[in-house]
């Protein structure tokens, strides 16, 4: 299992409606034990190792960046 820091995004996480932290908690986890989300894209313009999970909750739009 791969360690997940989170830092100062926590914040911005928990700031966000419970279902949408549960999405990206949930996506989260998944890399965090080697897989890689359905929702997953490389980010452009960063670098390697650098995805994007991008999700709709409600009628809004989340995204978290994440490094591996």
């Amino acid at each position: 299992m791969r360690p997940v820091v989170v830092g100062d995004s926590r914040r911005n996480i928990q700031a966000l409606p419970s279902g949408a932290q549960k999405l990206i908690g949930d996506e989260l986890q998944l890399v965090q034990f080697g897989g890689m989300p359905k929702d997953a894209k490389p980010f452009n313009g960063v670098g390697s190792g650098v995805f994007e999970i991008a999700l709709a909750y409600e009628a809004n739009a989340y995204r978290a960046v994440f490094a591996v």
